[in-house]
C-alpha cells in the first residue's frame, strides 16, 4: 500500500530553500520564546504513554489522550501589544513572498502513480485516468503548499532564516523547545523500559492554504502510513530505531471571525472507539470542537492561534474543505525513535 504522507526531502521542488530567499530583512529577529505556558506534563503522558499501559484510562476515553487542543497558544508570546502573533506571522508570509510560492500539494503515493501513469501513456498502455471529466487533476489532497527546506532553518542559513522570519522562527523554536523538555522529563519518570527521543534536525515544517472552495480537503489518513494507525495491540509496543513522525502539531492562522457552519475546514479526527465526554483542558471537547453520530469522529475547527497536537503513528484524520475562504495552517512533524527494553507489556503490570 502507497503511503499517503508528502515527501519532505529537502530536494524536494516545493521546498523553500535559501536560494529563493531575499537576503534583506523586512522585521526585526525575534529571540526564542520560552516553552508553552499553555502545555501541561500531563499532555505528554497522555500522548506518549503507550495505549497498552492506560489501565486507569477506559478504552472508550483512550481516544481523548492521543489528540491535544490549545487555544490562545502564540498569543503570551507575543511582543506586539497591539497586533496578535498570528496577525504578525501572517503579514510576515505575505510580505516576504512566502504564500505566493506555494503549489499543489501531492502525496508520496500519487507522485508514483503519475510517474506509472506516464509511462504506460507513453507506451500506448493507458488513457489518462488521472483527471475528471473536466480534465481537472483527481488529487488525495486539494491544497497548496509548502516545505521550509532543513537545509534553510540548520546550519549556516539558520541566521538568515531567523533575521528574514522571526515569527515563523519564534513559533517553531518555541514547540521545539517544549517538546524537547517534555519528552527529557518524560524519559526521567518510570515508563516501563520506554524511552521517546527527538531529532530536532530531523524537523519538517510545512505551510499549506486550502482554498475556500467547498470542495478541497484532504482524505482520511495517517501522517505515518495508513498502517501504523492499526498496529499497535493491547500488549505489543512499536518500536522504532530511526527517525520517523512520531508527533504531528498544526497551528492555525485562520480569520479571526471564523465560523463553524459557514466557513468549515475542520480538522477531523476518526477514533478507535466509542467517546465519553469530559471537559479536561486539552481535550477534544474543550470549546468548539464537536462529536458527531455515534462518536465515530471529532471535528476540530481551525481558529486562530488554535495549537492542535497528535501522534503521528495513532491518529487517522482528514481535512474537510473550506467553505467560502481559505484557510491557513504550519504544520511541524517532530521526528525520533521509541525504544524499550521489553517488547511486551501484560495488563496486569501496566500503571
Amino acid at each position: 500500500m502507497a503511503k499517503q504522507s508528502r515527501s519532505d526531502d529537502p530536494s524536494h521542488d516545493h521546498d523553500w530553500t535559501a536560494q529563493q530567499e531575499s537576503s534583506s530583512a523586512s522585521t526585526p529577529a525575534a529571540a526564542p520564546r520560552h516553552p508553552l505556558s499553555v502545555w501541561d506534563p500531563s499532555f505528554t503522558t497522555r500522548l506518549l504513554k503507550p495505549i497498552n499501559t492506560r489501565s486507569s484510562v477506559s478504552k472508550e476515553e483512550s481516544d481523548d489522550d492521543e489528540v491535544i487542543v490549545l487555544d490562545c497558544v502564540m498569543s503570551s508570546c507575543s511582543d506586539d501589544d497591539d497586533v496578535s502573533f498570528c496577525a504578525n506571522l501572517y503579514e510576515e508570509l505575505q510580505t516576504t513572498k512566502v504564500l505566493d510560492r506555494l503549489k499543489p500539494a501531492r502525496t508520496a503515493g500519487e507522485s508514483q502513480t503519475e510517474e506509472l501513469l506516464q509511462l504506460l501513456l507513453e507506451r500506448g498502455m493507458s488513457q489518462n485516468s488521472s483527471t475528471d471529466s473536466n480534465g481537472n487533476p483527481v488529487t488525495i489532497r486539494g491544497d497548496k503548499s509548502l516545505f521550509v527546506a532543513r537545509e534553510y532553518r540548520h546550519g549556516k542559513h539558520r541566521r538568515d532564516f531567523e533575521t528574514n522570519h522571526p515569527r515563523l522562527y519564534q513559533l517553531i523554536e518555541t514547540l521545539s523547545k517544549t517538546f524537547q523538555n517534555q519528552v527529557e522529563d518524560f524519559n526521567d519518570k518510570d515508563n516501563q523500559g520506554i524511552q521517546y527521543h527527538l531529532d530536532l534536525s530531523m524537523t519538517s515544517v510545512q505551510i499549506a492554504v486550502y482554498p475556500g472552495d467547498g470542495k478541497s480537503g484532504y482524505v482520511r489518513h495517517c501522517d505515518r502510513g495508513q498502517d501504523y494507525c492499526r498496529q499497535e495491540t493491547t500488549t505489543q509496543i512499536m518500536k522504532n530505531t530511526t527517525p520517523e513522525r512520531l508527533l504531528t502539531a498544526v497551528y492555525y492562522l485562520t480569520d479571526q471571525d471564523w465560523n463553524a457552519d459557514l466557513d468549515g475546514g475542520a480538522l477531523r479526527v476518526f477514533h478507535k472507539t466509542m467517546r465519553k465526554k469530559n471537559n479536561q483542558d486539552g481535550d477534544m471537547d474543550n470549546g468548539n470542537v464537536s462529536s458527531h453520530g455515534d462518536g465515530s469522529y471529532t471535528d476540530i475547527l481551525p481558529y486562530r492561534d488554535r495549537l492542535v497536537v497528535f501522534r503521528s503513528d495513532r491518529v487517522e484524520h482528514e481535512v474537510m474543505p473550506s467553505l467560502r475562504r481559505s484557510r491557513t495552517a504550519i504544520t511541524i512533524w517532530f521526528y525520533g525513535t521509541v525504544s524499550s527494553s521489553i517488547d511486551t507489556i501484560s495488563k496486569t503490570n501496566s500503571t
